[in-house]
């Protein structure tokens, strides 16, 4: 469903599908893995929030950005399974989602998607990081361990 004030989209994966490393500049997400089990990764800007063009990004010429690892762990769908929002300033709104079983994820984003209103979507590559995927996070761990990566604005998928 989309409307001027919001859009709800479901999103179904087959192992191993992914949604690239992406952002809602601008917008409040709430989502929920409806069922199956998903890795969610998400950072934040250590600065303020980079300039972003795609024609920037389709000369090469985009610098990477430090971001802050928000969450990177594993969510599972079914009862008593949490919703997640990500605000326009923080919460991860720089995220990617990758199945690690078949699941399928609910989103509601306010407001919606506006190419060329501030509110474009927009994709990143991960430069460098000081993680591993051995510090994956299990749902409910508080882990607090800072780490920080270095993003840049890529093209689209």
């Amino acid at each position: 469903h989309a409307c001027d004030e919001y859009t709800i989209g479901a999103f179904v994966f087959g192992k191993r599908g992914e949604i690239p490393l992406h952002n809602h500049p601008g917008m409040t997400v709430c989502s929920r893995v409806i069922y199956g089990e998903a890795r969610v990764t998400a950072y934040d800007f250590v600065d303020s929030e980079p300039k972003l063009s795609v024609e920037d990004a389709k000369l090469g010429r985009c610098v990477p950005q430090r971001a802050k690892l928000v969450c990177d762990e594993i969510v599972r769908g079914g009862e008593g399974s949490a919703t997640r929002v990500l605000y326009p300033d923080g919460g991860g709104n720089v995220h990617r989602l990758s199945a690690v079983t078949a699941c399928a994820v609910l989103d509601v984003q306010a407001p919606p998607y506006a190419v060329g209103r501030g509110r474009d979507c927009h994709y990143f590559e991960l430069v460098d990081d000081d993680s591993s995927d051995d510090d994956v996070l299990e749902e409910g761990d508080e882990s607090s361990k800072e780490r920080t990566a270095w993003l840049r604005e890529t093209l689209p998928p």
